[in-house]
């Protein structure tokens, strides 16, 4: 493959010598201490003592920007980290695309002609944060403005979790969005155009989100949705997805999931993806 094996922002000193002469590019994040020390409060609740701590446990930042083939300054905002990273790749493949695999409106033109999303032909992609914009609008539309994300908010979400795309003919659907996290898949919004074949998108969506995570190696998959949404039963139990109470499930791991994820006036629904398990505990 001609694409980098590329030792990305964590990379310590004492990396084995090997590993980072297998390494065409190495691209290092560096960052204030001030903004170390905000967002480790700001996002993971740290103290300042603790997050001191950490901080001193890596390998100094000097070092590894001195290793670094590719510097990623992030320290402004989330769009100026984004061009960063789409300058210094563009340098390096001047050649390869960087458009989007869909590319779509977030909402169909006054204008335009109706389609019957019912019989559209149905196509499911990853998003990029350059579509930021269209998933914020379309979200909006959707929730019939008792949302008002902006492309920024939206972009911020892309450093937690990934969305995926349903895009009918060429009007775009559903907006998916979830992430995988210590082996556990988790859907945490679902926004899709009425009118649709529910059972079809859903079934399409929730395939391809299977797959991203099974070669993350999840073992679990869960779905948080609204209640009406959530009494789709037999869809759910189509795609392989029940209630399951939460002093059910087999692993501390999944329970603790299901615990920071379940909110009041959502359903968690619940898959096991594979039965034999990555991690066992000792």
């Amino acid at each position: 493959a001609n694409i980098p094996l590329s030792i990305l922002g964590s990379l310590k000193s004492n990396l084995p010598m090997e590993m980072k002469d297998d390494a065409d590019n190495i691209w290092v994040t560096t960052s204030s201490e001030k903004n170390q020390l905000s967002r480790l409060a700001g996002k993971r609740g740290v103290g300042e003592t603790e997050a001191r701590e950490r901080m001193a446990h890596q390998s100094p930042q000097a070092e590894k920007a001195a290793a670094a083939d590719v510097l990623i300054k992030n320290d402004g905002s989330i769009e100026d980290t984004w061009n960063q990273v789409q300058d210094n790749w563009k340098k390096l493949f001047p050649d390869a695309s960087t458009s989007d695999v869909i590319k779509v409106p977030a909402a169909p033109k006054a204008s335009a002609p109706a389609i019957d999303l019912s019989t559209a032909e149905l196509k499911v992609g990853r998003a990029k944060p350059s579509q930021a914009e269209d998933i914020a609008n379309f979200i909006n539309h959707i929730s019939s403005g008792k949302t008002n994300l902006t492309r920024i908010d939206v972009m911020t979400a892309f450093g937690e979790k990934a969305f995926m795309l349903l895009v009918a003919g060429d009007q775009l659907a559903g907006v998916v969005g979830w992430q995988v996290e210590n082996l556990v898949a988790r859907v945490d919004e679902v926004w899709l155009e009425s009118g649709l074949d529910l059972g079809f998108a859903l079934n399409v969506l929730m395939e391809e989100i299977e797959k991203a995570s099974q070669e993350l190696q999840a073992e679990a998959s869960f779905v948080f949705v609204n209640p009406d949404l959530a009494k789709e039963v037999d869809i759910w139990k189509n795609l392989g997805y029940k209630a399951h109470p939460i002093e059910e499930l087999q692993v501390n791991a999944w329970k603790e999931a299901a615990r920071e994820y379940l909110q009041e006036g959502v359903e968690m629904l619940f898959k096991q993806l594979r039965i034999d398990r990555v991690l066992r505990p000792l």
